[in-house]
Parts: structure tokens; sequence; C-alpha cells
């Protein structure tokens, strides 16, 4: 990689974590958080009664924070008359006012309803309100940031590895050609600048160098040691310094030549053969990221709901019990965990069908947009 593409990539890279980074303050700044009490107590006798305003385009969210519960009491929440399930003994609890219930003017209650009397004190509570706009843009915004963050160095990669590939297709019918010369009498560099004109696709621009070097009166085996170490391909850097070699010691190049296009042909037609055997390998892999998101899916829909109405599971952030908030800290896990899995898995699938893990770029996009719309789009 060059200096100047690295400087590209390292652009692309620091904006990609500016857009990242703008998304998260957008976020921060548009949420207007109000306290609605502090250090207060709820009794069967003295419920808290507060009223805060919200435009009907806003996520509202209302925060609550406790001291302590006395045995047996329980808090109820009343938004706008529509009670919450009651809950008890934890230490938080965050609400999210349903958009059909929030008005220009909400009424929040808490009361104590287990009937025994005990006193819940109060530590914090706390209003938080989001312009219903945010929550897309931020989505916008981080698909954008991480598509220039890791987006352009995976396209680099990739691309590097298919140059690589295909010159190592042409680098055996090259060889071939310069066989065909020596054959007719010519030593190897005449049989080289012979073959300038032909077309070897990627390798030409390549054949052209050497060509013009060699009419320079460059040191031949400089020339090719150089001509090996810009393809940066294993398989031709062995067989130039196998045709250096020979050169030096005056061995019988053609057949050395002969040796290696063979090989180099051999070893193409095995790679295309193991590609064309892997494809049901690539099928499973991505049968089973489909499964695997289908699975996260299923237990959003139908497990989670099941546990919170049992009272077996709370929010992630302090022990609540409403189901809204769960669900929503749940698909953010989950959709991160999809998007871990299929980084992982795409690039899994390119190691064992193209050999190298950089193949996986592509495949990491097709699974993440299907995990990403799987999850974000249709739950």
């Amino acid at each position: 990689m060059d200096r100047q593409t690295l400087w590209r990539l390292g652009i692309l890279a620091a904006l990609g974590a500016v857009v990242i980074g703008a998304s998260f303050m957008l976020q921060s700044v548009a949420t207007h958080a109000e306290v609605l009490a502090k250090d207060a107590s709820v009794s069967q006798e003295r419920p808290l009664t507060f009223t805060f305003r919200a435009a009907p385009s806003e996520r509202v969210t209302v925060h609550m924070q406790f001291k302590s519960f006395a045995v047996d009491s329980q808090l109820q929440p009343v938004i706008n008359e529509e009670a919450s399930p009651p809950f008890t003994n934890v230490s938080s609890q965050v609400i999210q006012v349903k958009d059909d219930n929030l008005q220009t003017v909400n009424q929040l209650v808490l009361r104590e309803v287990s009937g025994v009397g005990g006193l819940i004190i109060v530590d914090e509570v706390r209003v938080q309100r989001v312009p219903g706009y945010v929550s897309v843009v931020h989505v916008l915004l981080n698909i954008v940031g991480v598509t220039l963050l890791i987006g352009p160095w995976i396209f680099h990669s990739y691309r590097a590895f298919r140059h690589r590939q295909e010159l190592e297709v042409k680098f055996p019918a090259f060889l071939r050609d310069v066989v065909e010369g020596m054959h007719a009498g010519m030593p190897l560099p005449r049989a080289i600048i012979a073959t300038q004109d032909n077309e070897y696709g990627a390798l030409s621009p390549y054949v052209r160098s050497i060509a013009a070097k060699i009419e320079w009166g460059v040191p031949f085996d400089t020339i090719l040691s150089e001509f090996a170490q810009k393809t940066r391909s294993t398989h031709i850097q062995r067989s130039v310094n196998a045709v250096i070699h020979a050169h030096r010691t005056g061995g019988a190049i053609t057949e050395i030549l002969e040796a290696i296009s063979t090989n180099l042909r051999s070893f193409q037609d095995l790679r295309q053969e193991r590609k064309h055997q892997m494809y049901g390998e690539i099928l499973t892999g991505y049968v089973i990221y489909v499964v695997f998101v289908v699975i996260l899916a299923s237990i959003i829909t139908y497990l989670l709901p099941a546990l919170v109405s049992t009272g077996q599971l709370y929010t992630l952030q302090g022990g609540g019990t409403n189901i809204d908030v769960i669900l929503g800290e749940y698909r953010v896990l989950f959709r991160n965990l999809a998007i871990l899995q299929a980084v992982f898995s795409g690039s899994v699938i390119g190691k064992l069908s193209e050999g190298t893990f950089s193949a996986g770029g592509k495949h990491m996009v097709i699974l993440g947009s299907i995990g990403y719309a799987g999850l974000v789009l249709f739950i």
C-alpha cells in the first residue's frame, strides 16, 4: 500500500469516526431532561403527582431511582390515567410513554398499591424527551460512519486480493510465451521483450515495465526481483526466485520455466475446483447465519415478553420491569451481536472459499445487511 493510498484511507476512516461522534453528540444534545422530584416519599395516603410537557413527535421516557421499598410495598406509575404494571424492591425503573398516550401536557402519578401502607423512598424522578427524527438520523449516521470507517479498507484489501489473483492467473501464460520465444532461439531477456505487446490483463503493465528496464540496461536479476516484490504474490515471488537462480547458474532455463508454468496452471485449476466445491459450504454458512438471526428475533418476540410477565427479567440498567424498555435494550444488544457474528462468519466464509480472510468483506456486508434488516426493520 503506497503512502498516498494510506493517507486517503486514513482520511476516510477519520471522517467516519467524526460522523459516528457527531451521531452520538446529536443524540446527547437533542435529549432534554427534566427533573420532577428528588428525595421524595410515596405512601398509600400520599401519592406523588407531576406534570410535564411534550410534543406529539417526541419519544418520552420516565426514569425513576429509588432508595428503599418497605416490605411488601408496590409502586404503580400512572401516566395520563393509563396504569403501568406495579413493581417492588428495585433500584431503578424506566417507563417509555406510548405514542398514543402522549399529550401536550401529561400527568404522572406514583402511588403505593399493595394495601400494606408501606413507605417508598424515591431518590429521583426524571423525564427525558428526544425528538422522533433523532433516532432515525442516529441510525443513518452510524451506518454512514461505520461504512466510511471500515468500508474503504475492506474494499482496498479485497481489490488488492483480486488483483493478485489475476496476476497469478495470467503469469503461466506469460511464462509459456517466454518459453516459445526461447525455443525460437532467443535468450531469456530478449524473449521477455518479445512478449511486451501481448495481452495479459493486469499483468501487461508489469511485462512492459520489465521490457523497458531491460532495454535501458538495468541488471536482469534486479528487474525480476523488483517485479516479484511489486506483485505481492507469494506464488509469483517463488517462481521468479527460481528463474533468477537458474539464470545465475546457467541451468536449463527453458525446462524450469515450463515446469513453473505447468505447476502454476495446476495450482489455478485446484483453486477453481476448491472454489466450486465450497459453494455448498458457503450456502451452509449463510443458512446458519439466517437461522441465528431468526432465533434472536424469536427470543425478542416470544421469550422475553414471557420472562418479563413472570418477573424473571429486568432492564439491563438497574432492574426495571417495563417491557418496552427491556425489549428496546435487547434489540440493541442483539443487533450488535448479529453484526459481530456477520463479521466473523463473513471472514470464515472468505477464508474457506478463496483462501484469505480479506475475501470475506463482501460476505460481511451481505450478512450484516440481513441481520440489520431482520432485527431493526422488521421487529
